[in-house]
């Protein structure tokens, strides 16, 4: 038998535990909310990225590419694999941010398991997208097991020129 004291204390770091899985949740559900634009880590040192999530558990993010270009990727859920399992996958996706509408051709990126695409930062796209607030980007493929995701662009205005800020200034210093 476990003395009353023993219980006590086993029953409140079950209580905390409670909490902090809620918190942990609450915080996660929150970074789905807005666009958000730091600093992280990479295999070459600090970038700049511009990420958002959905509650499907897709990701979205844009960071710097050459120069000149923004990297897009994105995975309409958290294990994202493509049809067939091709690592060597190319698809054509429609991308609407707000009511304009880009096709365009997205690549698996087997390392980061997403969908990526190179694009200007003179692209239509990524002019829409830096303008856009509020509404959603989407992206469709017609290929079989790709489900459609949409995007808030909460804050994405906002992330994005900071980002392209990013990019221009890491451009100067090269």
């Amino acid at each position: 038998m476990i003395p009353f004291g023993h219980r006590m204390e086993i029953g409140m770091r079950l209580v905390l535990a409670s909490v902090f899985l809620v918190l942990a949740a609450g915080a996660q559900a929150a970074d789905c909310n807005k666009w958000k634009a730091s600093l992280e880590e990479g295999e070459g040192g600090s970038r700049m990225v511009a990420r958002m999530c959905n509650a499907a558990g897709g990701k979205l993010t844009v960071e710097c590419g050459a120069p000149g270009a923004l990297m897009m990727a994105f995975a309409p859920k958290g294990d994202f694999a493509p049809p067939g399992d091709n690592p060597d996958f190319v698809g054509r996706f429609s991308i609407k941010v707000g009511s304009e509408t880009f096709d365009r051709d997205m690549t698996y990126w087997a390392m980061d398991g997403v969908m990526g695409l190179e694009i200007s930062v003179r692209d239509k796209l990524a002019d829409a997208l830096s303008k856009a607030e509020g509404g959603t980007v989407s992206f469709a493929s017609p290929e079989p097991g790709i489900a459609d995701s949409g995007f808030s662009l909460n804050g994405a205005s906002a992330a994005l020129k900071k980002l392209e800020a990013s990019c221009r200034r890491s451009k100067q210093a090269t």
